[in-house]
């Protein structure tokens, strides 16, 4: 789909309808052209977890756990 698209004064494009996502990466393409490609941020802490193989298999054995899971109850202060 092409449609043509007017820039603000502040050299911006309403993306409006067409958008399919609130986050993009942006790549400019040979004689300007500008790729929009849809995109998840995640913090560094989240990337070390998904590349540990050891924290991966902990989560898929979890998952394939058929064992109900039982909310752990709060601890109760001793009160003096």
């Amino acid at each position: 789909m092409s449609i043509v698209v007017q820039l603000d004064g502040r050299k911006r494009v309403s993306l409006g309808r067409y958008a399919t996502s609130d986050t993009y990466i942006l790549e400019v393409g040979p004689g300007g052209r500008l790729i929009l490609e849809p995109a998840e941020v995640m913090t560094a802490a989240e990337r070390r977890a998904l590349d540990s193989a050891a924290l991966r298999n902990q989560v898929a054995t979890s998952f394939a756990s058929n064992e109900e899971r039982v909310p752990a109850q709060p601890r109760v202060r001793a009160t003096r």
